[in-house]
């Protein structure tokens, strides 16, 4: 049987109104309570022939059913309908229905005017009724066991944190019409951005998009490490045949600082990748002012997204329909099970129109003010300008909360949290850069443990926790969260300061210090030889960023040259930030100067096997650059070795080079391949496919020479001359012939005009909040 519970009674009723017009082949409408004299369903307002009954009461008792339905009676008698049938959410034993037909049984045929749960089930699981089981987007996700394979990373990979709370969601979703038009555009384009204000459900349509087409047999890839989209795309490559979905949540940060120039050139090609891949979807969310900001910072982004040249789609959905709203505002009232008195208050005078109505209406202060940590605060009668009053000051919603109701370590956690990360972190990180700030702060009982009761304070109502795979990850409920604090800390500078002190994490520093202060900040901890108060991730990325430091500064001291021999011999790139990310090669290049290598005794660090190590998996341009920084430590009878070993490491590189080149980053002219492989008679023309795929090839291939023609050119004589390093770099060709198609190809329906299906009325809205 399929799973029913994450339904509302409202989500029942849509499903009962789909099964009862298909199976009585009849139009039906819906009425609300008050109006309809008890009709929930019927073929004709003015004069009914057939009602239905709708009654969800899946957690209610039989006895209690019973109950509801007698009070029926009277209201059926008066219409006096030729048919009345009654659908409920509930198994019902032959006893109880038989009770049930004898109670309507002028109004009934027979039984079979009385569908239970299990009928319902019998008729959804038919085949033929596949159509009104897709529309149901929670029964059709359900019945096909992609909810059963989360953590199957042959469906799901690297997506367990985005699918954690997937439970949660799927009880408050609603599939709006964003919903529908992002999946129509998937399905025809391949690639979608979807933008809007924040909160308006960007991430959990995402989510649900993702869901449906790991039903459909697509792979999932997650990511919402957006300063590494080169290795996203590299690890798509391996398998182009594989049918997957990438999903880039919130993909170019919470804020503008943290943009940077080389994300915008990254997603790009991750987006020409997509465009010639036929088994591959790539969608995309984003803040919308966030979204336009990147699109001004990288003319080439915006051109490609403006142009349509790769068929980007941009769907912004910040309108919801006021029929969505109202669903997603009772579903959230639904899955939190609110309080009959506090329910009542917003059906008083049709109160819930002016909430779903209101400018500011957000699913995101609607899932707060549903919070039943945040609305039993309050007394029943204060609960609609409580939710009026969050809707007119947004803003204000975690500023009440921060200031005036949260604990002095309340705050230091929450500061604590926000300063590691937008997303989510190591809980064990944490609670340790949490008690190491509280144990600075005077007056705080250190006998109990601080931590585990402020968490439990705040969990769900600021914070939440993510258990990944054993692991618990720690992070704000939501992204306001974040927004508010970072603009409380940038308003006041002495809070501001006071989390700089009690910091201890590397990833504190890095977050509150821009580039430049962070430096200085980091080499006075050289300096001053305290640096290993602060907290790094691991001894190599503290030995990296020793080296950094010591490479940018040129500074002498002795007490890290164990430090500066060790990063020599298992060397990496340094990635602190979207802004702070340096190569092997740059630190090398500073490192290996003979002053340098006297004093940190440098001379004898490496022997062959260990350059053979350093130089294994870097890329071409990298492979070179090491080389070259490395060079002067090899001298003499040494010199030899090293030639050769490096000559063999580059003609590596550059081999894996040619076979994962992008043809699409070398931006060949394809449309000028395509005229010159016109061919035909007086009557007829055509084109000849393989010779303009060739010529792209060779347009390709000449570029290519040439880019690492240049890169060879900064060796070092003996090792440049050491090899013909281009004779055998022939590029793969596989992706010329879908890159050519893809130009061959119409771009697909025009979705400007995309016109909703239905209209919004007060009926249907009052019918929701106002049911029997």
């Amino acid at each position: 049987m399929l799973n029913y519970g994450n339904l509302s009674d409202v989500d029942f009723e849509y499903l009962c109104l789909d099964i009862m017009e298909k199976k009585l082949e009849t139009k039906l409408r819906r009425f609300a309570a008050g109006a309809d004299g008890g009709i929930d369903l019927t073929d004709n307002p003015a004069k009914p022939k057939i009602v239905v009954q709708v009654k969800h009461y899946s957690n209610s008792t039989v006895a209690q059913l019973k109950a509801s339905l007698k009070k029926e009676i009277p209201k059926v008698e008066k219409i006096h309908p030729e048919q009345y049938y009654v659908c409920c959410c509930k198994p019902l034993s032959p006893d109880v229905t038989r009770e049930i037909y004898e109670m309507f049984a002028d109004y009934m045929e027979s039984v079979n005017n009385i569908q239970t749960i299990l009928e319902i089930d019998e008729f959804l699981q038919n085949k033929e009724n596949a159509d009104i089981l897709e529309k149901h987007y929670k029964l059709w996700v359900e019945s096909t066991g992609v909810l059963q394979n989360l953590y199957n990373r042959d469906v799901f990979v690297d997506s367990e944190v985005l699918m954690s709370d997937v439970g949660e969601d799927m009880k408050v979703f609603v599939q709006t019409t964003a919903f529908d038009k992002a999946k129509a555009l998937l399905e025809d384009n391949r690639i979608l951005f979807i933008i809007g204000n924040p909160g308006v459900g960007k991430s959990m349509t995402s989510k649900m998009l993702v869901l449906h087409f790991a039903a459909n047999g697509y792979r999932v890839r997650f990511t919402s490490n957006t300063s590494d989209f080169a290795s996203l795309k590299r690890s798509l490559s391996e398998d182009k045949e594989k049918r997957e979905i990438i999903l880039v949540d919130d993909c170019f940060g919470q804020a503008y600082f943290d943009l940077r120039s080389e994300q915008n050139s990254d997603l790009l090609s991750l987006i020409k990748y997509v465009s010639i891949s036929k088994n591959k979807l790539l969608l995309l969310n984003s803040r919308v002012t966030i979204f336009q900001e990147a699109k001004n910072r990288g003319r080439e982004l915006a051109s490609a997204i403006d142009s349509n040249r790769y068929g980007v789609y941009v769907l912004d959905m910040s309108a919801i329909r006021n029929i969505e709203k109202a669903r997603i505002l009772y579903n959230h009232l639904f899955a939190h099970e609110i309080d009959p008195a506090y329910f009542s208050e917003i059906q008083k005078d049709h109160r819930y129109r002016h909430i779903i109505s209101h400018p500011n209406y957000n699913p995101r202060i609607i899932e707060y003010v549903c919070n039943p940590r945040k609305y039993r605060q309050i007394e029943p009668k204060r609960y609609y300008p409580f939710i009026i009053d969050n809707l007119q000051n947004p803003r204000e919603v975690w500023r009440d909360e921060y200031e005036q109701r949260l604990e002095p370590v309340d705050r230091i956690l929450l500061l604590t949290v926000f300063s590691l990360s937008d997303g989510l972190i190591e809980e064990d990180l944490a609670q340790r850069c949490c008690n190491y700030w509280i144990i600075n702060v005077p007056g705080v009982d250190k006998t109990v443990n601080q931590y585990e009761a402020s968490l439990n304070r705040l969990l769900d109502g600021f914070l939440h926790i993510v258990d990944n795979h054993g692991e618990r990850l720690i992070g704000v409920v939501n992204p306001s969260v974040n927004d508010y604090l970072r603009s409380e800390l940038a308003q006041n500078s002495g809070e501001r300061n006071y989390l700089l002190e009690n910091a201890c994490s590397i990833h504190q520093y890095v977050r509150l210090y821009e580039k430049r202060k962070l430096i200085e900040f980091l080499l006075g901890r050289l300096k001053k030889k305290t640096l290993n108060t602060v907290v790094f991730d691991n001894d190599n990325q503290r030995r990296a960023i020793v080296a950094w430091l010591i490479s940018e500064s040129g500074e002498m001291i002795g007490d890290y040259r164990k430090d500066i021999r060790e990063y020599l011999l298992d060397p990496s790139r340094l990635q602190l930030s979207k802004d702070i990310c340096v190569a092997v090669s740059v630190v090398l290049e500073k490192l290996i100067c003979r002053q340098m290598i006297d004093f940190y005794e440098l001379e004898h660090v490496y022997d062959i096997e260990d350059v053979s190590r350093v130089l294994e998996y870097e890329e071409a341009e990298e492979v070179i650059a090491i080389v070259c920084a490395i060079s002067p430590l090899f001298r003499g009878t040494m010199r030899p070795l090293f030639s050769e070993c490096a000559a063999d490491a580059i003609q590596a590189a550059i081999q894996d080079y040619c076979d994962h080149v992008d043809l699409l980053d070398y931006d060949p002219d394809v449309s000028g391949a395509l005229n010159q492989s016109i061919i035909g008679g007086e009557h007829y023309e055509s084109i000849d496919e393989k010779r303009a795929e060739d010529l792209v090839v060779e347009e390709v291939q000449e570029r290519v020479d040439n880019y690492l023609s240049g890169l060879i050119e900064r060796l070092p004589s003996d090792i440049k001359e050491a090899r013909d390093y281009l004779e055998q770099a022939v590029i793969d060709s596989s992706g010329a012939a879908e890159l050519v198609n893809s130009y061959m190809m119409d771009n697909g329906a025009d979705y400007d005009d995309y016109e909703e299906r239905r209209t919004d009325n007060e009926s249907e809205i009052d019918y929701i909040f106002n049911r029997n």
